[in-house]
């Protein structure tokens, strides 16, 4: 299972970018003919008949809950991923063989009491969005397995439904919908928690039979120990920035690590039995990532501005029988490793050589046979792997295998919960003090935000001064 950890979190953090892509990817039926298709799937599985309003206008998408009929305005925040989530292709009308009848109970009532469905569909995937940290490509810290994230159509069905039923149960108006958001984001907090050990058929039944009455009872409890603040969708939006920024400071951090370099112990390598254990010829390693976009001028250092990512090709190293003070610059580095031939950091790979460990009282206490916890391995998808190494603490451990990760042309996932704690703990803080700056003013923070009148005219211009 641990040789398959790695390619797990890499495999979910890829479907994280793909779904956050189809998220950010407009809905445009004039010139996408799938996306047209979708939606003539949509309407078709409703039922319903086109009409005319009082104004003579067409009457079709607001009859499924949009609030006008341009639908690549009301995909706009969710875009495809939001389509892909109300069509029937995607499970949640199809699931459901009495959706038909479900659009015309909300038609049936009054405009105040409806439930606006394809609201709450789009509702839902922001909350899913927020639940799992689709924020933006490259930015996924869980250390965790999330099978449920991987059938998201599918959680997304079922808390769908759960927004309805809510609806239904507690007797909504158009003004409850913020209400039965908040309700339906603390349902999704609890039915997915522990979610890499959860069983399928207990998040079925937090959505399905859970009443009202006990999950408003629960919410008030949370109330008490949050503040509702933090659920305004501007609030939402700015923890979204703020996560981030703050995974890019960590990320920065990380590789800052790799360019001071380190000292790592050259460890044996797991084989098989066909093959046999390849010993490495001297027990340690310095390595340290290179900038090439640093320059000497009178045998001092000047980076060119802050470093880039083009710039970091190569892991530079030597072996030695001893620790030695290692020189900035190539000269005590002969060898190197391309960054760009790691397809993979795989961790508890090897184990240390057991004069090392007679030698050094510094690293863990392990047998020779069993892998090292502190231990990586380099891979390449063509040459095996790279390189074995032992970090010495655990802090170590996590600054390069996810410092590496991060420096991938893929992003590759966050190992270690360390890397994972200091993100959110950056992005809480960072939270905390925007709002203490607000609040201090006794800021009014809206639930939405309107957007103003356009200007009069064009005789205007963006001042780059703050």
């Amino acid at each position: 299972m641990e040789d398959l950890t790695s390619c797990i979190l890499d495999f979910q953090a890829n479907v994280v970018r793909v779904t956050y892509r189809k998220k950010t990817t407009l809905v445009n039926p004039e010139a996408e003919a799938s996306h047209a298709a979708v939606l003539a799937c949509i309407w078709a599985h409703s039922k319903l008949d086109e009409e005319t309003d009082d104004q003579g206008g067409r009457r079709k998408w607001r009859k499924l809950g949009f609030e006008t009929e341009n639908v690549s305005q009301e995909f706009s925040e969710v875009g495809v991923l939001g389509l892909d989530c109300l069509s029937i292709q995607k499970k949640f009308a199809e699931s459901d063989p009495d959706f038909p009848k479900l659009v015309l109970e909300q038609l049936s009532r009054s405009s105040q009491r409806r439930c606006s469905i394809a609201k709450a569909s789009n509702e839902v995937v922001e909350l899913l969005s927020e639940h799992w940290a689709i924020f933006a490509p490259g930015y996924s810290t869980s250390t965790a397995f999330q099978p449920f994230f991987l059938n998201f159509y599918r959680v997304h069905s079922l808390a769908t439904r759960f927004f309805l039923r809510m609806w239904t149960e507690s007797g909504a108006a158009m003004e409850d919908f913020t209400r039965v958001s908040a309700l339906v984001r603390s349902q999704i907090k609890v039915a997915l928690r522990s979610e890499n050990v959860r069983p399928w058929h207990e998040v079925e039944h937090t959505f399905n039979e859970q009443e009202y009455r006990e999950v408003r009872d629960r919410q008030m409890k949370e109330l008490e120990l949050d503040d509702d603040v933090l659920s305004k969708v501007p609030v939402r939006n700015l923890r979204n920035k703020l996560y981030k920024e703050s995974y890019e400071f960590v990320r920065q951090q990380r590789i800052q690590c790799l360019l001071q370099g380190a000292w790592f112990v050259n460890a044996l390598p797991q084989s098989s039995p066909r093959e046999p254990a390849r010993r490495p010829g001297r027990p340690w390693r310095f390595m340290r990532l290179v900038n090439f976009f640093c320059v000497r001028m009178e045998l001092k250092v000047y980076v060119l501005g802050s470093y880039q990512d083009t710039g970091l090709k190569y892991l530079h190293y030597v072996d030695s029988a001893i620790k030695f003070p290692v020189r900035s610059g190539l000269e005590d580095l002969p060898e190197r490793i391309d960054v760009s031939m790691i397809s993979e950091i795989a961790t508890a790979t090897c184990a240390p050589p057991p004069n090392v460990l007679r030698d050094e009282n510094g690293l863990p206490p392990t047998s020779p046979l069993i892998p090292s916890p502190l231990s990586f391995s380099l891979l390449s998808a063509h040459e095996g792997s790279l390189a074995d190494q032992i970090a010495p603490d655990q802090s170590r451990w996590a600054d390069w295998t996810d410092g590496l990760n991060m420096l991938r042309r893929d992003g590759g996932h966050v190992a270690s919960k360390e890397t994972a704690s200091f993100v959110q703990a950056l992005t809480e803080i960072g939270l905390k003090i925007k709002l203490l700056d607000l609040t201090a003013e006794k800021v009014e923070i809206p639930s939405v935000l309107v957007a103003g009148p356009p200007p009069n005219n064009t005789d205007f211009f963006f001042s780059d001064l703050l």
